[in-house]
């Protein structure tokens, strides 16, 4: 069984280089990422096999998580393979969600065209049992809502970092 893809495309009012900077570097991802838009620590070693390390308060306790790079074109493309995790960084289930995929395959591509820059985020299981499929393709719609407030905040992280906030 394959799962479907959940694909989801925003275009930022910033060039490209800058949104590649908010989206890669820990400063900038600390003040917009996650549905809350702010991070409790982030981490990130942008090369290919390096890791982008987070943690997201949420129910009480630090909700952890790691991408590893997989792919990386500078200012144009990155691809991780994203995963909930412990302390340790030993992969773990969903706190929340216990049958969501282990893995997740995260390719962003970014396209700047007069000065503004089309992002594509192309997200799927990777490794995924049918019922890790069945859960991912089933929460498409929550994952739309997460992701359009996250780039709600990058929008204004984007605005903050040019100087027009």
């Amino acid at each position: 069984m394959t799962s479907a893809p959940f694909i989801l495309e925003r275009i930022f009012d910033a060039p490209s280089n800058l949104v590649w900077e908010a989206m890669t570097q820990a400063e900038h991802l600390m003040h917009w990422f996650g549905p809350t838009g702010t991070l409790d620590y982030a981490t990130v070693e942008l090369r290919q096999g390096g890791v982008f390390r987070y943690g997201i308060a949420a129910g009480g306790a630090v909700l952890r998580a790691k991408r590893t790079f997989t792919e990386i074109e500078p200012q144009q493309l990155f691809v991780t393979i994203a995963a909930y995790c412990d302390e340790a960084q030993n992969i773990t289930r969903h706190p929340f969600v216990p049958t969501w995929p282990l893995e997740m395959r995260i390719a962003t591509t970014l396209t700047e065209q007069g000065g503004k820059t089309h992002m594509l985020l192309d997200w799927s299981a990777h490794n995924a049992t049918a019922e890790e499929q069945a859960t991912f393709d089933a929460g498409h719609a929550m994952l739309k809502q997460g992701w359009d407030r996250a780039f709600d905040n990058l929008d204004a992280r984007l605005r903050a970092m040019q100087g027009t906030a």
